[in-house]
């Protein structure tokens, strides 16, 4: 059966709107788990979601892409964070709706607490579910101590019995990472089959001129996130030591490698251990060698006791700061995220990844060859 709908999201990060963005979603059941097609017609886009991978056909620039979910830890880390947050809020939905039948209710959410509010809408009842607590290991001190769940409101109008809006948080180290509020219209039940094959068939002779791609991350695409420079709402956010003193990047007139990270972002962590272990014989790091500040920013949390645990077991404490908010005003497509500045605040190079500097070090020496001719 087929559940389909409009629905206008809006994303806030550290209680900050981010950005607000409609769709229109088609879902399929099977018993076990929805597809969801995601239709962004702001982009030309459509996605297909499903927990093993995300299907992009985008026929603005032509390209078929699949973004598979890459779960070895060996490898580059890539969450499947969006599309764990739409199976999350919608998987459940005929659970809501009195006319499916029951076999497609076989997962039930686990509802924490129901409430019955009168709103502008009339009567509603709220359905509360929350996810198992998980803790995540600390790749540094070896335990897991990094507790993340997911929550979510499910709004029913009780007059037609739709659901109104669907609220998601994202729980990490007990502190709201991110909300979304989904506000829902128009559902139908209507067959979208052929819709369905028909945009999905990747041989179908209208894709003959498209581009092929498979990729290990998802459809948001760094492309899309390079920037050039920096605004001074981020060259004045305030950054804090931790010895307590505050400055900014402002303040700094030399090459910088903003090096964004999160408690629950396993790569992040193991970089960080990265710079005690490739120094030179007098134990100094070698990106600071070629000549370059490293600031440690964990852009998500305050909270200084962690923070410090995690500079002492990696020996970071001189360039480990903390500036909860700052990401309103910069990009980090991933939980952890790395820019070189220039003196003059140019972004010379952006990565998921810093690999063997090489790549980092080459952007360096071109601006500097730049600035002799």
């Amino acid at each position: 059966m087929w559940i389909n709908f409009d629905i206008e999201k809006t994303s806030y990060l550290d209680e900050k709107l981010d950005y607000t963005v409609c769709y229109n979603i088609f879902m399929r059941y099977d018993n076990v788990l929805p597809y969801f097609i995601v239709n962004d017609s702001s982009t030309m886009t459509i996605y297909r979601v499903s927990p093993k991978s995300i299907e992009m056909v985008n026929f603005q620039n032509q390209e078929l892409t699949c973004f598979l979910n890459r779960k070895d830890d060996k490898s580059k880390y890539y969450d499947f964070y969006k599309a764990q947050l739409y199976t999350m809020a919608f998987e459940f939905m005929p659970y809501y709706f009195a006319n499916f039948p029951s076999n497609f209710c076989i997962n039930k959410p686990i509802i924490n607490n129901v409430q019955t509010i009168q709103s502008d809408k009339g009567k509603q009842k709220c359905y509360t579910g929350q996810s198992p607590t998980k803790y995540i290991k600390n790749h540094i001190t070896g335990s897991f101590d990094i507790p993340l769940q997911y929550e979510c409101k499910t709004w029913i109008n009780q007059k037609t019995s739709q659901i109104d809006s669907v609220i998601a948080y994202n729980i990490s180290n007990n502190t709201f990472d991110e909300l979304i509020t989904y506000h829902i219209e128009n559902i139908n039940t209507d067959d979208k089959t052929c819709f369905f094959d028909s945009t999905f068939d990747f041989n179908s002779p209208q894709y003959r001129n498209f581009t092929r791609h498979t990729e290990f991350f998802t459809p948001y695409s760094l492309k899309d996130t390079r920037i050039d420079t920096i605004g001074d709402d981020l060259l004045n956010f305030p950054i804090i030591n931790l010895n307590g003193d505050t400055t900014c990047i402002k303040t700094e007139h030399c090459f910088v490698l903003l090096n964004f990270w999160s408690f629950n972002c396993s790569p992040c962590l193991k970089n960080l251990q990265k710079y005690k272990i490739q120094t030179d014989s007098l134990g100094y790091r070698i990106i600071e060698n070629e000549g370059i500040k490293i600031m440690a920013i964990n852009y998500l949390s305050d909270n200084k006791e962690l923070i410090l645990k995690i500079a002492n077991n990696t020996k970071t404490k001189d360039i480990m700061y903390y500036a909860k908010g700052m990401r309103q005003f910069i990009k980090i497509p991933y939980l952890g995220y790395y820019y070189l500045l220039s003196p003059s605040n140019d972004v010379l190079y952006e990565s998921d990844d810093l690999g063997d500097y090489a790549k980092l070090l080459e952007a360096k020496r071109e601006y500097e060859s730049n600035l002799k001719r």
